[in-house]
């Protein structure tokens, strides 16, 4: 299933361009812009530095309630950051070490996922077209330049869709390991990856359905004459296999569910010095009748971090619309759509500087054509399968998120943007992008490739850090000394 057109020198030159560029700009903003700027930037540096001050997971306590649950949760970005920052014996603070170290995770993520692309993809066209998508998405260069742990979450996604595909490709027992240690270690860093995770195994078993029983016997006779590294590989399953029951069924045999809520661990009143919780727990106990709006308004001006102060109260406000003003399940799909796309291509934390309409509409097209040509052009066994896998990881994670975590979440507040942002969607953004490329790069008429690739790769590398800059202004920057 490997790729049959090997990448030329000119391919090659325009990837060293395009990684080196991603490389400048995610080190610019490591060291450019202000701590507050960042989404949620304040409360991961202050997990990992919580991690930092101890070999294992850190115990909750008075010091580190404003940052959230640390326990009974994801802990490996936390806790390999916290190792990294070892490592810094520069006259550099920890954040900006940190910083740093994510946009090697960043660049990690981009090599990651060109490597996937020339697993399966024939046409520079489409190759070199995704590599710009994929470095030049603005919240995602964003990201890489924060302490997020989106950053490992979605370098894991990009490397569990490489190995898949790997597998598929080349029936290595090693790639099979690989697959499954990579799947768990997401589920070690962040919990959202407990969607992805999921699909890719239930993809996985799918495809192999016909080849369950010549894969086992294929595997052990591979482990009979196996090297050090495919043991290597197994014990590495082994140990994350028995971190992630020890953590998941450790919180459904204490707490009945996957992951507990911040005050099940620490109580309520502990749990209300973490902002988000306490923005969470004001609105819901109002929602419920349980205090009047008075008293949830003095309790939200209690919030210490004045971005969740004032959108507590503008909850609130939101809370008391009817029913009736929440949108059906059908027009949510674009609304969601529209939101996600446009939150996604801007930059979104807590400041913010946005694309304006004109600008989505036409990133929309660029998806639209994409979907159009895939649809009237794509053939069953096209692109080895692989746009068929991509396809079913990008829906199926697509309407999880919307259907199970957004609409509920907009039902219950009235308020259609909680929760709702494009860097959610990231972890299939590998395999979105991939299908956006092969559409306009390999599907679609010879002779339209350049024109197309060209015009939609100079609208995404403007639409990054040059509109980016032009926006913003001095109080998004720390001052140069």
């Amino acid at each position: 299933m490997s790729s049959q057109s090997k990448p030329e020198r000119w391919e090659l030159a325009i990837y060293g361009l395009l990684l080196a560029y991603f490389a400048a700009r995610l080190v610019w903003l490591a060291l450019r812009i202000h701590p507050y700027v960042p989404p949620d930037e304040i409360t991961h540096i202050g997990r990992v530095l919580a991690y930092a001050n101890s070999w294992g997971v850190p115990e909750n306590g008075p010091a580190s309630f404003e940052y959230g649950l640390l326990d009974h949760r994801p802990w490996l970005y936390y806790w390999g950051l916290a190792r990294a920052l070892l490592l810094n014996v520069f006259p550099v603070l920890d954040l900006f070490f940190a910083r740093l170290v994510n946009t090697a995770l960043g660049l990690a993520s981009a090599v990651v996922a060109l490597l996937w692309i020339q697993e399966w993809c024939r046409s520079p066209w489409a190759r070199v077209l995704f590599g710009v998508l994929i470095t030049n998405t603005l919240m995602l260069t964003g990201l890489g330049g924060s302490v997020s742990y989106d950053n490992g979450a979605n370098l894991l996604a990009a490397a569990s869709l490489l190995a898949f595909t790997r597998f598929r490709s080349r029936r290595s027992p090693e790639w099979l390991l690989a697959f499954a240690a990579l799947v768990l270690a997401g589920c070690l860093a962040k919990r959202t990856f407990l969607p992805l995770g999921f699909l890719l195994v239930v993809w996985m078993l799918f495809r192999e359905r016909r080849q369950l029983g010549e894969l086992v016997a294929h595997t052990r006779t591979a482990i009979r004459a196996a090297t050090a590294g495919t043991w290597a590989l197994l014990a590495t399953v082994l140990i994350l296999g028995g971190f992630t029951l020890a953590l998941y069924g450790g919180n459904v045999v204490r707490y009945g569910s996957l992951s507990p809520a911040f005050d099940e661990v620490v109580g309520e009143q502990n749990a209300m010095q973490n902002r988000v919780f306490a923005r969470a727990r004001i609105l819901e106990r109002f929602q419920a009748g349980e205090i009047t709006l008075g008293e949830a308004r003095r309790r939200a001006q209690k919030i210490r971090h004045g971005g969740d102060r004032s959108d507590t109260l503008f909850l609130l406000k939101a809370a008391q619309l009817p029913a009736e003003s929440v949108s059906g399940r059908i027009a949510y799909v674009g609304q969601w759509s529209w939101r996600v796309l446009k939150s996604s291509v801007s930059y979104v934390g807590h400041r913010r500087v946005e694309k304006s309409d004109t600008a989505i509409y036409t990133y929309s097209a660029v998806f639209s054509l994409a979907g159009l040509l895939l649809i009237w052009r794509w053939r069953p066994g096209a692109g080895q399968g692989v746009p068929v896998d991509a396809a079913f990881l990008a829906v199926g994670y697509a309407m999880i998120l919307m259907w199970f975590v957004n609409y509920p979440n907009y039902q219950t507040s009235r308020y259609i943007e909680l929760g709702l942002q494009g860097r959610y969607i990231f972890p299939v953004l590998v395999p979105i992008y991939g299908l956006v490329a092969y559409g306009i790069g390999e599907v679609a008429p010879q002779k339209a490739r350049p024109w197309l690739v060209a015009a939609v790769a100079a609208f995404y590398l403007y639409g990054d850090f040059p509109w980016f800059v032009q926006q913003i202004d001095a109080r998004w920057l720390l001052p140069l000394r």
